[in-house]
């Protein structure tokens, strides 16, 4: 809990309370004592000493902002309970008091968007690349006896092996790979780029998939430059407006 210093005027202030609800207007926030003075006001009736924050003056007073939290309760059943009792064991050699619920389930959180979220595989991706290129930095050529070494032991295992054709690669293949995907995420900012015509855009984080701007059935290829970021409620109607709605009617659900 913190405390917030604001200035007031001759007009009464209303107040909020816990929930966020704001007093009727017209209701005194304060009580005010005998002094004409609040027993919240800025400075004390024994004189006490300010802060070196204060900042007081005529028509100052003092509030109390209040942390803003939610209860959320739901029903599980016995196997929920029983994985969270392991997951607390397995937590246990890091956070040796019992974890809170609530604690819990923040780190879980955590952990879930570090590793499945695109920014956190930029981010892991950006730290790989500046390891390599620090190691590459601190030894950058290897010795002439370690690498003749090397090439001996490659030529080896070819003559071992034998030799397979690699599959050529598809140009007409509809994967997109996860790095392309991830540089279209990061680049969108995680957000629908749909424009309406009055110029808004959607905005949405809501069921986000990948769009060829060109449609990949006319010729349109999986560069980010051809790929952008769309809602399902949008990527559905730039379909039908590329392709009219009865054709993409049978791709849809009713």
């Amino acid at each position: 809990m913190t405390e917030i210093q604001v200035p007031v005027d001759d007009t009464r202030v209303g107040t909020y309370g816990e929930a966020g609800s704001q007093a009727k207007s017209g209701e005194n926030s304060t009580p005010i004592d005998g002094s004409g003075k609040s027993p919240n006001s800025c400075g004390s009736a024994a004189g006490g000493a300010r802060g070196p924050d204060s900042v007081e003056g005529p028509g100052t007073e003092r509030r109390m902002v209040l942390e803003q939290r939610f209860r959320v309760e739901f029903g599980v059943d016995p196997q929920f309970l029983e994985k969270l009792e392991r997951i607390r064991s397995l937590l246990s050699t890091k956070h040796h008091a019992k974890l809170e619920f609530e604690k819990l389930f923040d780190i879980l959180m955590d952990e879930y968007i570090e590793r499945h979220s695109p920014e956190g595989r930029i981010r892991r991706k950006a730290e790989r690349e500046k390891r390599k290129a620090a190691t590459v930095q601190k030894d950058p050529k290897p010795s002439q006896k370690h690498l003749r070494s090397s090439q001996k032991q490659t030529k080896s295992l070819q003559a071992e092996k034998p030799q397979r054709k690699r599959p050529q690669k598809q140009e007409d293949s509809r994967h997109i790979p996860r790095s392309v995907r991830d540089e279209v995420y990061a680049r969108d900012r995680g957000r629908c780029t749909f424009v309406a015509p009055g110029g808004k855009r959607c905005g949405s984080t809501w069921d986000l998939q990948i769009d060829h701007i060109v449609p990949f059935a006319r010729g349109g290829d999986n560069s980010p430059g051809n790929l952008r970021l769309l809602c399902a409620k949008h990527n559905r109607l730039e379909a039908k407006r590329a392709f009219g709605e009865k054709h993409m009617e049978q791709y849809f659900d009713p």
